[in-house]
């Protein structure tokens, strides 16, 4: 099972049979779930990610990389999509409708993902995905170890990857640059908004 995450606004029900049909034309990949999300407030950056649900151990560029204060965010729908194969965080966006950016340049490749909007506006929205693994939701987001990633906006306006990975029934979020040569396993899930809108 494999998964990214897509919101689409105020088409936020029934879109899951068709936005898996659309997929088939992208053999790298899968459909694993869909999450509704609600609408959520603004909130700074040091507040999120708090609480006994999340691993003791903070990612310090979190507050040092991201936005100071998360923007409000509409109501949307998570779809869960994972790779078939290993490839590089920077390599995964190019499999996105919308996005021809070559993997060197990340300037462009930033610009085109906040231009489709796929990274997620908010990490209340990423909080609220949590929230509903612990409601027995069917996310498709890994529980068992593996990491699931999303792509977040940076502070001067580039784009990151934020990995939400469980170490038992804690979640430790940390985030990743866009152009670090690390391989990542098909295992792994990608969540992204905006998809198919």
């Amino acid at each position: 099972m494999t998964m990214q995450a897509a919101c689409s606004g105020t088409q936020a029900h029934g879109r899951f049979g068709q936005l898996e049909n659309s997929f088939q034309a992208r053999p790298q990949l899968i459909v694993v779930g869909t999450t509704s999300l609600v609408a959520t407030p603004r909130k700074e950056t040091s507040k999120c990610f708090l609480g006994p649900r999340y691993h003791a151990v903070r990612d310090n560029n979190i507050d040092t990389a991201l936005l100071a204060v998360q923007h409000e965010a509409p109501a949307c729908v998570v779809t869960t999509l994972g790779p078939e194969k290993s490839t590089q965080y920077v390599e995964r966006p190019v499999v996105l409708p919308g996005i021809t950016a070559d993997t060197t340049n990340l300037e462009l490749l930033s610009t085109q993902l906040r231009a489709k909007g796929y990274p997620f506006k908010s990490l209340v929205q990423l909080e609220e995905i949590i929230a509903a693994i612990e409601r027995g939701e069917k996310t498709g987001i890994r529980t068992d170890g593996w990491g699931n990633l999303g792509f977040v906006e940076n502070k001067e306006g580039s784009i990151s990857i934020i990995e939400m990975r469980y170490y038992g029934s804690l979640v430790r979020p940390r985030i990743r640059r866009l152009g670090r040569g690390v391989l990542i396993s098909p295992e792994l899930r990608l969540m992204v908004c905006n998809w198919a809108t």
